[in-house]
Order: C-alpha cells, then sequence, then structure tokens
C-alpha cells in the first residue's frame, strides 16, 4: 500500500506528522476478526474510525459506498458484485490477490463521547461493543495486492 501511495505522488511523511498525536483509539489487527480499526480526532472536533481487513469480514459491515466521491447506498446487489461466486473477491482470489477492504465511519464529538464512556474510554479491547462501533460503515476501496504461493507450497499441495 505504501508503494501505491508513494507512486500517486503522497507525501507519506507529511501525512503520518499530520495524524500524529489524533489517533483517539486503536483495535490492533486480530486474525479472529480478520480487521483492524483506528480512531482519528478531525480538525472540526468529530471522529473518523477507519476499519481495514479482510474484504469479506469488512463489505458486510458497510451500508455505504463511495461512488464517484459521493456517498451511495451499499445495496444487496453491490455487495455480491464483490462477495458473490463471480464476484471481485473471487476473480482476484484466482490471480493469487490478497484483497483488503478499506472503510470509514464518522462520529461527531457528541457521539464519539458517548460511545467512548459506554465503552470504558475504550481501555479494554475485548469490553468494546464492536457491533455498535463498527456498523454503517463506508466502503471506499478494495486494494488486490499480489500475494504469489511461497517456495514449496506447490509441492506440498501436490
Amino acid at each position: 500500500m505504501l508503494n501505491y501511495l508513494l507512486k500517486s505522488g503522497v507525501d507519506i511523511e507529511s501525512e503520518l506528522a499530520s495524524k500524529k498525536g489524533r489517533i483517539v483509539m486503536e483495535i490492533p489487527f486480530d486474525s479472529k476478526r480478520k480487521r483492524q480499526t483506528t480512531a482519528v480526532r478531525l480538525e472540526g472536533g468529530g471522529v473518523r474510525l477507519f476499519v481495514k481487513g479482510a474484504t469479506e469480514a469488512i463489505v458486510v459491515l458497510c451500508s455505504q459506498t463511495l461512488m464517484g466521491g459521493n456517498s451511495e447506498e451499499f445495496t444487496a446487489e453491490m455487495k455480491d458484485t464483490i462477495l458473490g461466486p463471480n464476484g471481485i473477491l473471487k476473480t482476484f482470489a484466482r490471480k493469487c490477490y490478497r484483497c483488503l477492504c478499506v472503510s470509514y465511519r464518522d462520529f461527531t464529538a457528541a457521539e464519539w463521547e458517548a460511545l467512548s464512556q459506554a465503552n470504558n474510554d475504550f481501555k479494554n479491547f475485548d469490553e468494546i461493543n464492536t457491533d455498535e462501533l463498527e456498523s454503517n460503515l463506508t466502503m471506499t476501496c478494495i486494494f488486490g495486492l499480489m500475494d504469489p504461493l511461497r517456495p514449496g507450497i506447490k509441492d506440498a499441495i501436490e
């Protein structure tokens, strides 16, 4: 992903510096959840929650998607285009790509404060109500990352 950003002309150092001190909560990647969650304080006082991970784990949490820069309802048909038997996920998998989905949700300062209080200020990951926190997400993109077979895998399968 860093290569993609670099080739797109993004000044990664500046971007990281601008985020410093603005991260208000993180749930690290967990193979059981198949996702990572990070909350960043916005300049206007609200909070943007970013959720990234396995496409099949993220798409089901999304109710909106970005299309041409505009937020639209993320319909069952759209989800099937991604997750269905002939969907994007299967197409990428056949080409040895691993997919990573990125989504977000915005909260007002008041909404975030209420969520924080209801979840013990997010101090213990095991006590966070992720059903409420990670719902109604907006899917922004899916990355197909090359994931070639490691040496010896083909022989092990045969």
